[in-house]
């Protein structure tokens, strides 16, 4: 990221904060925090990078900033659009804590990203979409079924939607009852995998589907990771072990937990080790054919964790981010041991999408809660 010397007064350190500039081949500085930081952005600019970490620009007088280093120019500048009255659960994932502050900010330097959405009926000529959704490969017949346009909404919708410059490719794998059989799954996995052979670029897969516990399944979604395709999958609605379902259960995918608007973990939500991450699930307002409606599921809390994602390698697309390396991510900066009423075995870590601007001139603050410099995580 460039920041232009007329702009900058100073690039500081949070307080309890060291740094580093590892030999990598960006010249980046990191911030390794010792505990947990809180600022708030008035006259202050934070920015997190490609790399992992978070830089902050102070413009007015760095004498007011303990611990102030110089910047080392780099290649990118970044601007920001800002989002008034967005929904519940958008604004929630770009805060510590659940106050009243309802904006969603958005990095418009962020590339377009390809999702798969593994799915009923995507309604592909919405406007939500802005003409950024297409249909991939259909298993089955069907436009009824609401489902799939309300997840891929909520992944890349101009208004609901987590990644506002997302393409959408609809895998259309479940019917009009929402129902399809393992096969069905396999047939649009396959197609994924094939089509992403030779992409020299990271996609996501979103799949917020769930069944019986399948080997084949399981396998699928390995192979596919090991192609270096990121899979994200809904914990399920069962409220029982996410480990005994497919394709919840995998170990390849980021498996996705629920939570409500009062920040507890929602009693329908399959639960357990299995599970990697959780995000807002319930009452979320997205596109449905024809409209828009509201849904609640562990299907509405994955997108939110896809579009975070498509987001983030949204700033390298000259770079394949690793699967792995992907819930690395999510899970070093997510909000810990916030939401209630989490079971023991199953990890309380919040979606933080820090890596969204936030709204520029609107009071909010950020918590940097082990911000690490990953080395080698990228893949040319």
């Amino acid at each position: 990221m460039y920041f232009p010397p007329q702009l900058i007064q100073s690039v500081f350190m949070l307080p309890n904060a060291s740094y580093s500039a590892p030999s990598t081949p960006y010249s980046f500085v990191a911030i390794h925090t010792k505990s947990t930081a809180k600022i708030y952005l008035h006259d202050i600019e934070c920015y997190d990078f490609a790399n992992d970490f978070t830089a902050c620009i102070h413009y007015e007088d760095p004498t007011r900033i303990p611990g102030t280093i110089v910047s080392s120019p780099n290649d990118i500048f970044t601007t920001n659009e800002c989002f008034q009255d967005s929904t519940w659960n958008l604004a929630r994932i770009q805060k510590i804590d659940n106050s009243h502050q309802n904006t969603y900010g958005v990095d418009t330097s962020v590339k377009p990203v390809d999702v798969y959405v593994v799915d009923s009926y995507v309604e592909i000529t919405h406007p939500e979409f802005q003409g950024r959704a297409s249909l991939g490969f259909k298993t089955v017949q069907g436009s009824k079924n609401q489902h799939g346009t309300h997840v891929a909404s909520t992944i890349a919708g101009y208004t609901y939607g987590v990644a506002k410059k997302a393409n959408i490719i609809s895998v259309q794998v479940l019917d009009d009852n929402g129902l399809g059989q393992w096969s069905n799954l396999l047939a649009g996995l396959s197609y994924i995998s094939k089509r992403e052979q030779n992409n020299s670029k990271s996609v996501v897969v979103n799949m917020s589907i769930g069944g019986s516990k399948s080997d084949v399944i399981e396998k699928a979604i390995d192979i596919l990771v090991q192609q270096g395709i990121i899979v994200v999958v809904a914990a399920g609605n069962s409220a029982k072990n996410a480990c005994d379902t497919s394709p919840a259960g995998s170990k390849s995918a980021i498996t996705v937990g629920s939570t409500s608007p009062s920040d507890s973990f929602s009693k329908f939500s399959n639960f357990g080790k299995c599970v990697d991450i959780l995000a807002p699930g319930e009452y979320i307002k997205a596109a449905v054919p024809g409209g828009y409606g509201v849904m609640s599921g562990t299907s509405m809390a994955a997108p939110h964790v896809s579009g975070a994602i498509a987001n983030h390698i949204g700033k390298l697309m000259s770079l394949k981010t690793m699967p792995h390396c992907v819930i690395n991510y999510l899970t070093s900066t997510s909000t810990r041991d916030y939401i209630t009423g989490v079971s023991e075995e199953t990890p309380n870590k919040f979606l933080f999408a820090h890596d969204l601007q936030f709204c520029k001139k609107s009071p909010a603050e950020i918590w940097l809660n082990k911000f690490v410099f990953p080395l080698g995580i990228f893949q040319q």
